[in-house]
């Protein structure tokens, strides 16, 4: 359906991002992959709130 490299080379220009391609994934990442994905969103959000308290 998409470049998912090229989706992802877009998103990293667009200011604070985070970007993470896995390419063995499908649309169905929630259920493939739930304690991975736990991970990276609780990393992610950990960040922003890092970023927040300055």
């Amino acid at each position: 359906m998409h470049d998912a490299g090229k989706a992802a080379a877009r998103a990293r220009t667009l200011g604070d991002s985070a970007v993470e391609v896995w390419p063995e994934a499908s649309h169905a990442s929630t259920g493939e992959f739930p304690e991975r994905l736990a991970e990276w969103v609780h990393a992610f959000l950990e960040g922003v709130h890092a970023h927040r308290q300055g």
